[in-house]
């Protein structure tokens, strides 16, 4: 299972993941926490069927401070998975998603924000191919459809990587209220 979304105190961001366990007998579990250009950090459990337990990245050990990447999970049971993201700074905010069973070579982004009545959003893909390749998020404005911008990333096998709609590095401009569609020219199965 992928999950693209792991956070270790990231800006006042910390995540956590559950893992359920679906099969029949107890389940060997490994999240192994991946970021481009860094050593993964593996957690393993052991969940008893039906049961699920809980990661939480804000007390995982040897995943350092300033931690933004994704997790892949192993199992040897059928396992579900939700992540959540918390923030602490400036105000409390909570997201939450699904674990992937698998990539896609397209995936579409239905909001992008940008100082949009203070609303912002960041985008994290993940590569769950098995080997290194190129991201590309373009942006689309809601009102016209036409492309406001792209940017291209280099992502390792399992790893993801973060793109800004907001801040100095921002390729679309303030006020922005849009979608994007996520590729890769290599082809590469992506969450």
């Amino acid at each position: 299972v992928y999950v693209p979304s792991a956070y270790r105190r990231y800006f006042g961001f910390t995540s956590g993941i559950a893992v359920q366990n679906a099969g029949t007998s107890a389940s060997h579990v490994s999240v192994t926490y991946k970021r481009t250009g860094a050593a993964d950090v593996v957690e393993q459990e052991t969940i008893l069927p039906g049961s699920a337990v809980f990661f939480d990245q804000g007390n995982t050990l040897n995943l350092p401070d300033g931690f933004a990447g994704s997790a892949v999970i192993t199992a040897d049971q059928p396992v579900a998975a939700i992540f959540t993201v918390a923030g602490t700074s400036p105000s409390r905010q909570l997201s939450a998603g699904n674990g992937a069973a698998r990539g896609a070579p397209v995936v579409a982004v239905p909001v992008i924000y940008n100082q949009y009545f203070g609303f912002n959003t960041s985008v994290l893909v993940q590569n769950v191919d098995g080997s290194r390749g190129h991201v590309t998020i373009t942006y689309y404005d809601s009102a016209t459809g036409k492309a406001a911008g792209t940017e291209t990333k280099t992502v390792d096998p399992g790893a993801s990587a973060l793109f800004l709609q907001f801040g100095d590095a921002a390729v679309v401009p303030s006020r922005f209220n849009g979608s994007a569609i996520v590729t890769s020219p290599e082809g590469l199965k992506l969450v």
